[in-house]
């Protein structure tokens, strides 16, 4: 069985990370049958999550483990897309990934307006001896990241308009359709289905809660995504608040 490595549940998500979303979309679209479990930087190949273990194979970063997963499980799943199809899907994939991915990053460790429930889910854990010098290193880290990515040399505001450029963007692409290309999923709707996840559904501050008022059809496929491949989703509220460290799913 695939044991899928995250961060666990947090903030009303599946995950916190869209990519570990990501993953998980992609197995429950192919029926493919896993486990989760919260998932250690250390134990991963590239010392990112999330990184799955399909019977001693380990594979990290959420495209190289989609690759692989299609390959050996799903290889008919993206048949019915055209090269042009593709090279929409990629270029919306790379979009939220690769820009939309940093913005959502300065918002949830770096804009004080909405941060302290990320601090406080992740460093709470943390010996309060000390956790300052903890807090310190990681929003260094993140820093660095969203620095080196080029949007953190730009002012907040500057940041969440590039930001509403790209959600703009895909609201205007997928429109009223059933899934990102058509009337059909594929391997793009799991990184189109975890962003658009994380703003719809997070139950923390968020500098895109204006999006979800203004974006019925970012609901509409949201609410498709959670009923047709997460079922239980609407039986959230009701479970215990202590989540299993390993989850088997079918």
């Amino acid at each position: 069985m695939i044991t899928l490595y995250g961060f666990g549940p947090a903030f009303g998500l599946l995950d916190p990370s869209p990519f570990v979303t990501k993953v998980e979309i992609f197995l429950r679209m192919n029926g493919i049958e896993y486990q989760k479990k919260r998932g250690s930087l250390g134990k991963s190949p590239t010392q990112k999550l999330p990184y799955i273990d399909d019977d001693g194979t380990l594979i990290s970063d959420s495209s190289l483990i989609l690759d692989y997963l299609m390959q050996k499980y799903a290889p008919q799943f993206n048949a019915h897309l055209t090269d042009e199809a593709h090279a929409q899907g990629l270029a919306f994939q790379r979009l939220l990934e690769d820009h939309l991915y940093f913005a959502a990053l300065y918002g949830r460790w770096l804009d004080s307006d909405y941060n302290q429930p990320v601090h406080q889910r992740f460093l709470s854990k943390i010996p309060k001896l000390i956790r300052p010098l903890v807090k310190t290193l990681v929003v260094r880290r993140m820093r660095g990241y969203v620095h080196a990515q080029g949007l953190g040399r730009h002012p907040k505001h500057v940041i969440y308009d590039f930001a509403r450029r790209d959600i703009r963007a895909l609201r205007t692409f997928l429109g009223e359709k059933t899934w990102l290309l058509g009337d059909k999923p594929s391997s793009y709707d799991a990184t189109v289905g975890a962003f658009l996840w994380s703003i719809m559904r997070v139950e923390i501050p968020s500098p895109f809660e204006d999006i979800r008022a203004e974006s019925p059809n970012f609901k509409a496929y949201v609410d498709r995504l959670a009923k047709t491949y997460f079922p239980e989703v609407g039986e959230k509220k009701d479970r215990k608040k202590s989540e299993p460290e390993t989850q088997p799913v079918t």
